[in-house]
């Protein structure tokens, strides 16, 4: 699929299918399935929901497939792929999903906590929801209560952004319980009343049962125990509709409701469907032992209470004080309180009363902490939602002035090349008219004044070459070809024709050219002659007296390549430090506020920095006030050196010996012609498609010497040539050399090749650089 908008929408299907109901198809992932079967993002997030479904029904070995089949295809994107974060952070929050049951809780915090720092777009606002609930609820495990908070409201905010009522009462549920757990009541109470309101007549089980869980717990903490019961009616009579993980702690849940409400026999009930579905029976969690504990407590089964209580205290190293929350150790030793004194046990009873009360002083304090923490959390969220808002909307003011700028510019381009264009015409007639009446006159007068004509003439064409060569870069006309160029011998030429103005003016015009620069230069030899004419005219209009400098200086880039830092230097005024940026604006001279005509239109500069941009080649300026200035322009070197056999014309001399190349390349037409021109050099060419077409013809064949293969293939090669190269070499099992041809000139590619240590050469080739290669290879073959 190449269209992300129906993409987008497909996987905004699937999040909320899954939302709605976890356990059936999900329409969404199927649509990804069928809508776009040879896209890896699709197929991979298709996989990974199915994986939650399988995992929600219990189909551990079929959760298991959809995880690997996801992690599959994210193995296939590209690093640099727009969608592989997407679906590795799906692969991650899919995995932590089994960690979380198995209550590796420290394993889900360091899986997931990483990806906290990507969850803005073009994260999907469900996966970013889902992400921050299982992480709140890791810290929970962890003991960690300002995290598990802070995400609780996190996720609450996204699901409300995302206008998803069934995961916003999923959210509030969940910071409901947790607030119960730490005896938080008031809170729990308003969040799980907020969550059971969103969701109580949907039918949507999944947020029912979180919701109506927590907010149950929530009215029995707060000795609402009659209410409690009658919502464990309602939810006990759902259990059908309910997915099986976690069906003992409601069941043990349902149980703790019934017991504080009387009910012992439906207590007992769901407390024995409870213990056989709990992870170790043998060992059952917290949960189950202080509920079976009160029911046989009350039916006069006190010792069997105590016993099961000491089996507790015993496994667990903490004893009681282990218990994850601190509304369980309260519990617990309740309960051991009651089953002392019922056995006559004053004294332990007085003890685990004590306990109780301690631990329930230290929980209720920390609850007051928890309810201050959860207000300046909110706060918090609420101020920083405010901020983003208030970003958003001057992002898109700024946005809508941008757009209403840029057309302005636009049209004022469009119309200056218009006018530059069709003034053109009148001008070429009066030139030619000119030139025919000089003639005709015979005073000295008409002549001189005939001079003065011309003079004008001459100003408006170079004014209208400006203005062509400005709107030209600015519309986007202006597209460099870098390819290979004698750098020493363009700047020797432009000293050498900008001599004559220099001496006119009474300026010492020198050139310098460092011996420790690379051999050539890489750039488009059209572009960089006109930006450094404009920079050489500007500094001899510009200074007065003195000298003008075109020099050459070696340098390195940020990555350590060799390039050539070309700088024109003047005596000049200089300029001061809050015009150096308005001297780039067209139409801008500083000392020239009468707009004399012999100092030119101002478009210069802006010809320049326009043209460094569409070359990619850094410029810089160094000026101040009476100090002259100097101009930087730093162009890529490049290693070969230009001075070939062959270049001052006539035939390519002969290669040193016959060489086996391999051409790749999926224009039948292009790989015919090179293919065609080697063999008149005396070469064996094998040609193909792509590696392995190379590989079949290769059978009875001389091995290859090296390769010609073109960077920008079709799908079925890979989609890049620099891959067809590893695989041949790693065919051949040596390092053959290797040549890359290609139409793309951008810096990014060129600077790819140079990291890979491929040579590279630009369309349309040049014979005689492609000639030039052949002798080295020839040469190192030999």
């Amino acid at each position: 699929m190449t269209d992300d908008a129906p993409l987008s929408a497909l996987i905004d299907q699937a999040w909320r299918a899954h939302a709605q109901d976890r356990l059936g198809p999900n329409p969404g992932a199927q649509a990804l399935r069928a809508q776009a079967a040879d896209d890896a993002l699709a197929q991979g997030l298709a996989a990974t929901f199915e994986g939650r479904r399988q995992l929600w029904s219990g189909d551990t070995a079929a959760y298991e497939a959809a995880l690997a089949e996801a992690r599959q295809h994210l193995a296939t994107l590209p690093p640099a792929h727009a969608g592989r974060q997407t679906l590795a952070m799906a692969c991650d929050d899919l995995a932590s999903q089994w960690l979380h049951r198995h209550n590796r809780a420290d394993e889900v915090v360091a899986l997931l906590t990483p990806w906290l720092a990507h969850l803005e777009a073009p994260t999907h606002p469900l996966q970013s929801y889902t992400l921050r609930l299982r992480l709140a609820t890791a810290h929970e495990q962890l003991k960690q209560p300002e995290m598990a908070l802070r995400l609780h409201f996190e996720s609450i905010q996204t699901a409300r952004a995302a206008n998803a009522p069934v995961l916003l009462a999923i959210a509030l549920g969940s910071l409901g319980g947790y607030q119960g757990s730490l005896l938080d009541h008031q809170g729990a109470i308003e969040h799980c009343q907020e969550a059971w309101s969103l969701c109580a007549d949907t039918g949507q089980w999944p947020a029912i049962h979180v919701a109506g869980i927590n907010l149950m717990m929530a009215l029995s903490g707060t000795n609402q125990h009659e209410q409690a019961a009658a919502l464990a009616d309602r939810l006990s009579a759902w259990e059908p509709h309910f997915n099986a993980y976690q069906r003992w702690i409601r069941s043990a849940f349902y149980g703790s409701i019934y017991q504080r409400a009387g009910r012992l026999a439906e207590a007992q009930h769901w407390l024995d469907v409870s213990l056989p579905l709990s992870a170790d029976p043998a060992h059952p969690p917290v949960e189950w032992v202080w509920a079976q504990a009160a029911v046989w407590t009350d039916q006069g089964r006190a010792r069997e209470a105590w016993g099961l209580l000491e089996q507790l205290r015993q496994h667990d190293p903490e004893g009681f004080e282990g218990a994850t929350f601190p509304a369980d150790a309260c519990r617990l030793h309740d309960e051991a309180a009651r089953a002392c004194e019922a056995l006559g046990d004053l004294a332990g009873a007085l003890h685990h009363q004590r306990r109780a009360a301690r631990l329930g002083d230290q929980a209720h304090r920390r609850a007051a902490q928890a309810q201050r923490l959860a207000l300046s959390i909110q706060l918090e969220l609420a101020r920083l939602a405010d901020q983003r808002d208030r970003a958003l909307q001057e992002g898109h003011r700024l946005t809508e002035l941008n757009t209403a700028l840029a057309q302005a510019d636009a049209a004022k381009t469009r119309f200056l090349a218009a006018a530059s264009h069709d003034l053109r015409q009148p001008l070429h007639a009066l030139s030619l008219q000119s030139a025919m009446f000089e003639r005709l006159l015979t005073e000295p007068a008409q002549h001189a004044l005939l001079g003065e004509m011309n003079s004008c003439v001459q100003a408006l064409r170079s004014m209208l070459d400006s203005l062509l060569d400005l709107s030209r870069a600015e519309t986007g006309e202006v597209h460099a070809r870098p390819a290979p160029l004698d750098l020493r011998a363009l700047l020797l030429r432009l000293a050498s024709e900008h001599q004559p103005q220099a001496e006119a003016r009474g300026l010492l015009l020198s050139l310098r050219v460092s011996s420790a620069l690379p051999p050539a230069a890489l750039s488009d030899a059209l572009l960089l002659e006109t930006l450094l004419r404009n920079l050489l005219g500007n500094a001899l209009k510009y200074t007065t007296e003195g000298t003008v400098l075109l020099c050459a200086r070696a340098g390195r880039d940020g990555t350590g390549q060799p390039v050539w830092r070309l700088q024109v230097r003047d005596s000049g005024i200089g300029i001061a430090p809050g015009h150096q940026q308005a001297i780039f604006e067209p139409f801008v001279q500083l000392d020239n506020p009468s707009r004399q005509r012999h100092r030119g239109q101002g478009l210069g500069l802006a010809i320049v920095q326009r043209l460094a941009r569409a070359l990619d080649h850094p410029l810089s300026l160094r000026s101040a006030p009476g100090r002259g200035s100097c101009f930087e322009l730093r162009v890529p070197g490049h290693a070969e050196s230009l001075a070939l056999p062959g270049a001052a014309g006539g035939p390519l001399p002969a290669l040193p010996g016959p060489l086996h190349l391999a051409v790749i390349d999926d224009d039948a037409a292009n790989r015919h012609a090179l293919g065609g021109w080697l063999r008149t050099l005396g070469c064996v060419v094998t040609d193909g498609d792509d590696a392995a077409d190379i590989e079949r013809q290769l059978a009875g064949q001389p091995p290859l010497d090296a390769l010609i293969v073109d960077l920008q293939l079709g799908p079925a090669a890979g989609g890049d040539g620099s891959q067809q190269i590893d695989h041949l070499r790693q065919h051949a099992g040596r390092p053959l050399p290797a040549l890359v041809v290609s139409g793309d000139t951008r810096a990014a590619t060129q600077a790819r090749l140079q990291a890979l240590g491929l040579a590279w050469l630009s369309k349309p080739v040049e014979a005689l650089a492609l000639h030039r290669w052949l002798q080295r290879v020839a040469q190192h073959t030999g």
